[in-house]
């Protein structure tokens, strides 16, 4: 009798001792942010520059003729648009002027105060 349990405790510790130290050596590489979404934003103004801002902090200008694409915005983030050239915040067609990065966003600017934005939800869409 004695002799099984302690055949039984040491397969445990030879058991529990594998998994730890299976456990202990393993890498876990980095993957894909769950949840994350992209904006984009075309600047179709011929001379007029724009500005991004995430969560109230700078990030890119877009240049005149050019586009700003980044995948790694959360459904939490938000985002303005700032005309450098006008000095104004951009806003939609319902006036809104800030927007939640909570599907796949493109921004479209053609001029004036008012930009174009579309929404998706996923990007097969």
């Amino acid at each position: 009798m004695k002799k099984e349990i302690r055949i039984l405790f040491i397969i445990s510790v030879l058991v529990v001792s594998t998994v730890f130290f299976s456990a202990i050596s393993c890498t876990i590489q980095p993957g894909p942010t769950p949840g994350s979404f992209s904006v984009t934003v075309h600047n179709h103004h011929t001379w007029q520059t724009l500005g991004l801002y995430k969560n109230g902090a700078w990030i890119a200008t877009i240049p005149a003729l050019g586009t700003y694409f980044a995948s790694d915005y959360l459904s939490s983030d938000y985002v303005w648009i700032w005309n450098n050239s006008a000095s104004i915040w951009l806003y939609d067609n319902t006036l809104a002027d800030s927007w939640y990065t909570d599907a796949y966003l493109t921004f479209d600017y053609y001029g004036g105060a008012i930009i174009n934005v579309s929404a998706i939800l996923s990007p097969e869409n």
